[in-house]
């Protein structure tokens, strides 16, 4: 290949990852993280974790799981390397399940209930957060309305906070020590709050978000929204801006994948191109460019290899 060639080569490469670019770029996930998600089954029976391509499309893990009703919020403990799920129970709610997911099988496995000995009458739970060694819930039980803390190991519950407004989704900040809660007034919009029973921080359009979740950097915050389609993207609490990365979550064969819940993990360490594909970066350009400037260093001699 000649040094005329190889130029080519590289302008069209540099060419092709320009048109490989969005105008308007999507929210991107950081490098070796994906978004899973668990699909919603409010009878039971096909209840199954899924995780969302740089597509936005979900690929399925494992089979479903029968066990399992109306799992309403998830939340990836990166301390312990645990994905949590909370789910109702039952078809008739009640119980305030807290599960354990396997993120490589897909296997659920039960590890305790919110409602405690003594605890009688209705139960309804909606967020969920991992807060350091706890585990806080919403909960609206016999139709007063709490947050809960539970030791994230033993299900004991440690503390119980009352609230006025019925949080749908909740994040906590390791790194500040604060927690972002959502409220939707459906059918209008919905608003931001600094924790529970905090100041109203950024509203916004999105009336039905049920899960929160951030990177493990906390550079991000993703949100599901789901009314007609599930909404999946990034969204700054304090203005209530946001980026849509898809505006309708679905299988490859163009099934609706419907969901109140999401968690931001590890992505799987068997797929070799996972940390770059996980940044939504085109892998292609940078392959050819690598090709392209491995050919011209064979010729001209003044490429070198070094270590840093």
């Amino acid at each position: 290949m000649s040094v005329r060639s190889i130029a080519a080569c590289i302008t069209a490469t540099t060419l092709l990852a320009l048109s490989a670019t969005p105008a308007s770029a999507a929210p991107t996930m950081p490098s070796g993280e994906a978004l899973y998600t668990v699909r919603h089954d409010s009878e039971g029976g096909n209840t199954q974790l899924g995780k969302m391509g740089v597509d936005g499309v979900v690929s399925p893990i494992g089979e479903a799981s029968a066990d399992i009703f109306s799992v309403r919020d998830a939340n990836y403990d990166w301390e312990s390397g645990t994905a949590y799920l909370l789910a109702h129970g039952d078809a008739g709610g009640g119980s305030c399940e807290i599960w354990e997911v396997d993120l490589s099988t897909g296997v659920f496995t039960h590890l305790w209930d919110a409602r405690q000995d003594g605890d009688v009458g209705d139960m309804y739970c909606d967020a969920m957060t991992v807060v350091d060694s706890q585990i806080a819930i919403t909960e609206d039980f016999n139709g007063t309305l709490s947050v809960a803390y539970f030791d994230k190991v033993t299900g004991v519950r440690e503390s119980v906070q009352s609230i006025d407004i019925s949080y749908k989704a909740a994040a906590y900040s390791s790194s500040t020590g604060d927690t972002v809660t959502y409220h939707g007034n459906y059918p209008t919009d919905g608003t931001f709050y600094d924790g529970f029973g905090g100041s109203a921080l950024g509203s916004l359009d999105l009336d039905n978000i049920h899960s929160l979740a951030y990177t493990h950097d906390e550079s991000s915050l993703w949100f599901i929204d789901w009314d007609d389609t599930v909404l999946v993207g990034t969204v700054d609490p304090e203005t209530g801006n946001y980026d849509l990365y898809t505006n309708d979550l679905r299988l490859e064969s163009g099934d609706g994948w419907g969901t109140d819940a999401i968690l931001i993990g590890p992505a799987d360490p068997s797929a070799s191109d996972e940390s770059l594909a996980g940044t939504g970066v085109n892998t292609l350009p940078i392959a050819l460019t690598g090709m392209c400037l491995a050919a011209l260093g064979a010729i001209t001699g003044i490429f070198r290899l070094r270590r840093r």
